[in-house]
């Protein structure tokens, strides 16, 4: 797959280098400087150091997260930097990272208490000095059999130093309905997170309302941004996805609960869950 370098603004410099992006995701280019410290690094560097480290061991790279979902159009601050490893290699890939002196880090309880076991499962390095919460970035480890990906539904992206095997859209929102399914409807942090996280990547991604949120009943700006069109187009492209057999055998419900929530009919609150 060819990468095509775009020009991204970001938020903060401290979060990511611009020059460091592309499609959304990092492309490698560190710094010739030496540093005794390594939190005296950009965490971008960081990362891009710890991705070449990882790619040169053989362990496949699954973004996650913010780092994905800005491919995808989502406006998200790059704070953490998430990747799905095997879980017969995260062990491994945990250790190679701390070879790099980023320690491993217990969660955070506030993280914990905001979203659950998308915090605690896998491993934590921390990329700065920073300690407490809002200032804190984490290069996080997760365990593939979270998400189950499979390979068929990646597409691998090279980089001069590493490779990363990107999630098609179609797997992206198929793997967050999967999770949030296997939670409870109510008081459940990740269910209550990842609903969230849904509705901006319809918003953004498929809608391309570029605004995050439009009250369907404002009708003056529904018109004059053109959304009729924009919410079926986006609907069009769900559909397209089951055309083409991308939902697996079982899951064909996820096409038409995109398409229900994309029109209005539908609410993601309502979207499957477990009663455990």
């Amino acid at each position: 797959m060819t990468t095509t370098t775009t020009t991204v603004t970001v938020p903060d410099p401290a979060y990511v280098k611009p020059s460091t992006l592309s499609n959304g995701f990092l492309t490698l280019n560190p710094s010739t400087k030496h540093y005794d410290d390594p939190f005296d690094q950009l965490s971008g560097d960081l990362v891009e150091t710890a991705l070449a480290m990882l790619s040169k061991a053989d362990i496949p790279l699954i973004p996650w997260g913010s780092l994905l979902y800005r491919s995808l159009g989502v406006p998200k601050v790059l704070l953490h930097y998430q990747f799905f490893v095997p879980d017969e290699l995260l062990d491994l890939a945990s250790s190679i990272i701390s070879a790099t002196h980023l320690p491993l880090t217990p969660p955070p309880p506030l993280l914990v208490d905001t979203v659950g076991d998308l915090i605690t499962k896998g491993y934590l390095h921390r990329l700065t000095h920073a300690t407490v919460p809002g200032a804190v970035q984490y290069l996080h480890l997760l365990p593939l059999s979270f998400a189950g990906f499979r390979t068929s539904e990646l597409v691998e992206e090279h980089h001069p130093s590493y490779t990363l095997s990107v999630p098609r859209p179609s797997a992206v929102y198929a793997c967050l309905l999967r999770i949030m399914a296997s939670y409870p409807r109510r008081n459940s942090p990740v269910r209550g997170y990842l609903e969230a996280e849904l509705e901006l990547l319809v918003n953004y991604h498929l809608i391309d309302l570029q605004i995050g949120y439009l009250d369907s009943e404002d009708e003056e700006s529904w018109d004059a941004l053109g959304m009729d069109a924009k919410v079926e187009n986006a609907a069009c492209t769900v559909s397209s996805w089951g055309a083409a057999g991308e939902w697996r055998c079982g899951e064909e419900w996820m096409g038409d609960a995109l398409v229900a929530i994309i029109r209005g009919n539908g609410d993601v609150g309502e979207l499957p869950w477990t009663d455990q």
